[in-house]
């Protein structure tokens, strides 16, 4: 998976969320896809689970923001309004002390407005060492970055405990 990372066999595919009244763009969500050289392309049911294993979602993770980031202000270049740029986090990034750190230089690098960014988080990883967890999302939610919930409902649910 490292070499894939070097050989750019990661891509991005952008799910665009519409206002079905208004045909307005309200943001995008980031999905990436592995094709590899041998095998064709990758689902991500099958890679994401061995990178969170490996330690490598961490980096990906990471690549992931950074080129979400940049394509984002390519869109912005060519005079596409302001939207919001969702992409995920894995629980081994929010276990990372320096998350917010990174997240930061990455905002700086790209000149990405943290007030168009959203970061997803999937249920289960509130559960995972809540207090840093909480610690690092509300570290995140004031630099203006939106917290969401993805696939909220999937696990067992409690709204006060989420709050």
């Amino acid at each position: 998976m490292v070499k894939a990372l070097e050989n750019d066999d990661f891509f991005l595919h952008y799910q665009p969320q519409i206002n079905l009244l208004t045909g307005q763009l309200l943001g995008v969500e980031t999905l990436i896809r592995w094709q590899h050289p041998q095998l064709g392309l990758v689902s991500p049911g099958t890679f994401i689970p061995i990178a969170e294993k490996s330690g490598m979602i961490v980096p990906l993770g990471y690549w992931v923001l950074k080129q979400s980031c940049l394509q984002y202000q390519k869109w912005r270049a060519l005079g596409i309004f302001p939207f919001k740029l969702s992409v995920n986090l894995s629980l081994r990034q929010l276990q990372e002390d320096d998350l917010v750190s990174r997240i930061q230089a990455i905002l700086q690098e790209t000149r990405m407005n943290p007030k168009e960014l959203a970061l997803e988080v999937t249920e289960s990883l509130m559960y995972q060492e809540p207090e840093k967890v909480i610690a690092r999302l509300t570290r995140l939610k004031q630099l203006g970055i939106q917290i969401a919930i993805d696939d909220f409902g999937m696990v067992y649910s409690s709204l006060s405990y989420l709050n």
